[in-house]
């Protein structure tokens, strides 16, 4: 839930988060895909730290625009490829 880090484990949830992974991407899904806004998810992309896993120049944050506005979404996905080209362009 877009929620997660407002939680009673917050500060465990964080402490892992800067130890064990490398944070690549925080993604909001559209509020319009669900009901209630407290029900809005996002999503959280971790990669587990490892010597050969390559730290991101910048982690991206991202509200995912409405899927029934082709435009805008055609506009984050082109951030999406150039977020991938200068951050993993081995992939």
């Amino acid at each position: 839930p877009s929620n997660l880090f407002e939680g009673t484990n917050v500060k465990q949830l964080q402490n892992f988060i800067a130890t064990e992974t490398e944070m690549q991407a925080f993604l909001n899904l559209p509020s319009t895909l669900f009901k209630n806004e407290k029900a809005r998810k996002s999503i959280l992309i971790l990669q587990k730290k490892e010597t050969n896993v390559t730290k991101p120049v910048e982690v991206l944050l991202a509200n995912i625009p409405d899927f029934k506005s082709p435009q805008q979404f055609q506009g984050f996905l082109q951030d999406l490829n150039a977020w991938m080209m200068e951050n993993h362009p081995e992939n």
